[in-house]
């Protein structure tokens, strides 16, 4: 459905009956925002659902989520582990702890999803800026998947310029060899 059938639509109007100035009245974010999602995305739904709520379905996806998750041999992060070379790595580091480096694969993974389920909490609890608008709860998860925060799983640094991966490090691969990780998934790749 284009834009204009859907604006159209939405002034309960058949696109063509000499509605063009009601459906450009019509033509606001509100609606393009209802528009994109449903007829662009396959995300049928997905204004409503991201309808502000109180302890809503994103609250709940939140507090199950996870940044890193390991089944058997295979390690999931969304964006990935390297940063172009081994020291600027996520894998064994922590934001809490910047200076400890995490040997077990294991042990990593429990500790960066309990800082990440931390920063949730402290974002249900503190959801607005303070007073003097110098901190929120959460802030630290929100800076960790800005692109410009190295060593995050969530953004993906694993190509070079031309779009060609780049091979995990030697360092990297050992590491995750000696915890019985085979196979790193990542999200946007095939």
């Amino acid at each position: 459905m284009t834009l204009t059938k859907f604006l159209a639509t939405e002034q309960k109007k058949e696109d063509g009956d000499g509605a063009d100035d009601t459906i450009k009245a019509a033509n606001s974010k509100t609606n393009r925002l209802k528009w994109i999602p449903e007829h662009t995305m396959a995300a049928q739904g997905d204004f409503e659902r991201r309808r502000a709520v109180e302890g809503g379905a994103l609250r709940e996806f939140l507090l199950h989520g996870s940044l890193a998750f390991v089944a058997h041999p295979t390690l999931f992060v969304h964006g990935g582990i390297i940063d172009g070379g081994a020291s600027l790595s996520a894998l064994g580091r922590v934001p809490d702890e910047p200076s400890k480096h995490f040997d077990s694969v294991l042990e990593w993974v429990d500790t960066l999803n309990a800082w990440y389920r931390s920063h949730v909490r402290d974002w249900i609890e503190h959801p607005t800026w303070s007073e003097d608008r110098s901190s929120r709860g959460g802030n630290e998860l929100l800076q960790y998947v800005l692109p410009d925060y190295s060593g995050s799983v969530v953004m993906g640094r694993h190509l070079v310029a031309t779009g060609m991966p780049i091979p995990l490090p030697d360092a990297i691969a050992f590491q995750l060899s000696e915890n019985g990780i085979r196979r790193v998934i990542i999200g946007h790749t095939p």
